[in-house]
């Protein structure tokens, strides 16, 4: 059965978990790295603010040491995992080593400044991983934090420790959320709803990388509006924004939600149709619903394992062309 749905339903699928898509695959490493050095060198100021407590002063070094030595790591080395787990296992190695300075400290005043270091952290892991790993890194965070303080009960009260998570959650999610906003806006049309160039660029990467494992045949086509422009001087430009919004959900309502729709220019739009041969995407095209005046030109190509979206594209409008000549 098919998945009816809006534009603008249909794209949050391929805009979510934007961040760490949008930006350069280093960006993370780098962003980790430093915040990782800026906490070892607050780590060494605080040894020296403290020189009568000589324990205290070893403490504050090792921790120093050893939070420089991730951030080098993190920088060279977590790169080359896969997956972007080394992030992941990164920023569990943080909480865990920050839930065991929980049981080290001797007074309140510290358990709240490390539960403030970990927003940081909290705030990074919003905006740079997946929803799902988010969530159990939350989990995971707060239960090594109340832990800490519940063992070394320095507050006397639950309230403290209580209002530090809140602001952990509280930051991490309303930074996710306005990720998510950003990226979603960044990714599509704003007249539409469909994927722009750019998320168009990120959601046929992520098709190409998923058919690869399994082999299935992959279709691009551009679809072009017949007269558009001709429509849009005899009715006005509030007319033809209706008409691509109309054009837009008809294909919707025909696409599949592992099927891509994106606006690829003014009056173009382009489709990228894994499991389907360009014979079947025909087929597909025939079954759209043209909205009341529309009428449209679709032209398919395989997209082939030996050529970049461009190629594909560039030989999908040729159909195109080929088509609208009756060839």
């Amino acid at each position: 059965m098919r998945d009816v749905r809006g534009p603008c339903d249909a794209t949050e699928a391929w805009a979510a978990n934007v961040p760490e898509r949008a930006t350069s695959s280093l960006t993370p490493y780098r962003f980790i790295a430093g915040i990782l050095a800026a906490t070892a060198i607050l780590a060494v100021l605080l040894a020296f603010a403290s020189p009568s407590n000589a324990e205290l002063r070893r403490l504050d070094l090792v921790v120093a040491g050893a939070f420089a030595t991730l951030a080098v790591s993190s920088r060279l080395l977590l790169p080359r995992i896969r997956g972007d787990w080394g992030l992941d296992a990164l920023l569990v190695l943080v909480i865990l080593t920050a839930g065991y300075g929980m049981l080290l400290v001797v007074n309140a005043e510290s358990q709240v400044l490390i539960g403030l270091g970990l927003v940081l952290f909290a705030v990074f892991s919003a905006y740079f991983r997946p929803w799902p790993r988010l969530a159990a890194l939350l989990l995971v965070l707060v239960s090594v934090y109340l832990a800490g303080a519940l063992i070394n009960d320095l507050t006397g009260t639950p309230i403290v420790p209580l209002a530090v998570v809140v602001v952990i959650v509280g930051a991490s999610v309303m930074v996710s959320f306005l990720a998510g906003e950003l990226n979603r806006l960044a990714l599509t049309d704003p007249l539409t709803g469909a994927l722009n160039r750019r998320g168009l660029d990120i959601a046929a990467e992520r098709v190409r990388a998923s058919t690869a494992r399994t082999g299935i045949p992959v279709t691009v086509g551009l679809v072009d509006l017949d007269r558009f422009k001709d429509f849009n001087d005899r009715c006005g430009h509030r007319a033809g924004d209706s008409m691509l919004v109309g054009v837009a959900n008809a294909w919707w309502e025909a696409l599949e939600r592992d099927q891509v729709l994106a606006r690829y220019g003014g009056d173009e739009f382009a489709v990228v149709l894994p499991g389907l041969n360009p014979e079947q995407a025909r087929e597909l095209a025939s079954r759209v619903t043209r909205p009341p005046g529309g009428s449209w030109t679709v032209g398919f190509c395989l997209w082939d394992r030996g050529y970049d979206l461009d190629d594909a594209l560039a030989y999908a409008d040729q159909a195109m062309f080929r088509a609208k000549r009756g060839v």
